[in-house]
């Protein structure tokens, strides 16, 4: 799959390790990752059946609050 027909794929998200899209499929509702050994391609399976399982998948640090409210400011 091409990424090219804007159409097909909108690019919800950039991951900045890897340089490449998090790319929406408008009309599956997948969500998929941009191929990182050719440019412009898709991978074949997706890595979300929909934007709300994405979110829920994601790993986020649980003591991110606790670091800000313990942050020092002069």
């Amino acid at each position: 799959m091409k990424m090219g027909d804007i159409k097909k794929f909108i690019p919800i998200g950039w991951l900045g390790y890897s340089g490449g899209y998090v790319l929406y499929d408008v009309s599956s509702h997948n969500i998929f990752l941009e191929n990182m050994d050719i440019d412009g391609e898709v991978e074949d399976k997706p890595i979300a059946n929909s934007l709300k399982e994405l979110i829920n998948n994601m790993n986020v640090n649980p003591n991110i609050r606790e670091k800000e409210e313990n942050k020092c400011c002069l």
